[in-house]
């Protein structure tokens, strides 16, 4: 708003109301003035879950007619409500968040996304380094700084609270958005892990007397870029595959391998117990373990086994007394997420 205010107009929508308003932000973060058919557009969210003699055109456009007067309402009675504690017009009466034409729907050019378009600025700075190959070798503190911004910014799953109250009205749409903004969190919580421990490890390089105050500063930094990490570990093993709506959750069967969120959540596991094993702290190994044995074997329907490799880490990290270096190759790096293409782009 003019002078840098901002104004909160809360809005009190349904299932398919809070839906049509996700998909075009989703639309508009990804590329400015996107838009979709709305042939498309009524498929996607008011055909989802409705029988066949409920889907026709008419019986799918009156839902989206009556979902877009809703959100019109509401919009023109929270502008008058803030206009009126404002005592001037500090939002148009008017206001229409939909930009419709030849059939083709996105959002207005007056609004802007702030918190998808946060994450889309961060993820590029990141993506564009990892391009240019300066993520092979270290983690310039620039990259570090812009996974930090993005995981503050990133409040929680893409409709992850619609997700959570009413799952059965969410249409298989939201699956896309919901897995590419995971990607985007959970690169930069890897990357940010990485720093901290190729930290530790320059830290541990340095050769210094065993004895005397630098030796134990040395010591109690590398322990602390080490408990950094493991939390950044911990995070990503626990978080990559805490919902099966994302379209990377998956297990394998049948000879079948699993998806790549399981692969590399049992990979950041292991370098998390390791490094806890390594700051001698066996009651987080232990606690880290069995919350993921607990998480994996429940959204699984407990067809995931651990490998022997994390077997292996565990048995490692649990016999740990006292250690302050980790010879331990870093992580290779993962090829960065495939980007997932909206249908019919414009």
């Amino acid at each position: 708003m003019p002078g840098g205010k901002s104004y909160r107009v809360p809005l009190h929508l349904n299932a398919k109301e809070i839906q049509l308003v996700a998909y075009l932000a989703w639309l508009d973060a990804q590329s400015r003035g996107q838009t979709i058919s709305l042939d498309k557009l009524r498929e996607h969210i008011f055909g989802y879950g409705r029988p066949d003699e409920d889907a026709t055109p008419k019986k799918l456009q009156d839902a989206l007619d009556s979902a877009k007067k809703e959100i019109r309402r509401q919009l023109r009675q929270a502008a008058q409500q803030v206009n009126q504690q404002a005592r001037e017009e500090v939002i148009p009466p008017n206001l229409d968040i939909f930009a419709i034409r030849n059939k083709r729907y996105g959002l207005s050019e007056i609004c802007h996304v702030a918190d998808l378009a946060l994450l889309e600025a961060q993820h590029q700075l990141i993506q564009q380094a990892f391009d240019e190959g300066l993520l092979a070798d270290s983690i310039p503190q620039a990259i570090k700084q812009a996974c930090d911004r993005l995981r503050k910014a990133y409040a929680g799953d893409f409709l992850a609270d619609l997700l959570h109250e009413a799952p059965e009205e969410v249409g298989t749409w939201a699956r896309r958005p919901f897995t590419l903004y995971r990607d985007y969190y959970l690169q930069a919580v890897l990357y940010a892990a990485e720093y901290e421990l190729r930290a530790g490890q320059e830290l541990a390089d340095e050769h210094l007397d065993d004895e005397g105050e630098a030796a134990e500063e040395q010591r109690r930094r590398q322990r602390a870029h080490y408990s950094r990490a493991a939390q950044l570990y911990r995070t990503y093993a626990m978080r990559a595959c805490d919902s099966r709506f994302d379209l990377k959750v998956t297990f394998g069967g049948s000879g079948r391998a699993n998806g790549e969120r399981v692969d590399m959540s049992e990979r950041t596991l292991r370098r998390c117990i390791t490094l806890y094993g390594i700051l001698a702290s066996t009651h987080m190994v232990n606690q880290v373990y069995s919350a993921y044995y607990k998480l994996l074997k429940t959204i699984s329907a407990k067809a995931w086994e651990p490998s022997k490799e994390t077997l292996q880490d565990l048995e490692g990290a649990q016999a740990q007394t006292n250690a302050y270096r980790f010879s331990a190759k870093v992580m290779p790096h993962e090829p960065p997420p495939p980007q997932l293409e909206t249908e019919d782009n414009s």
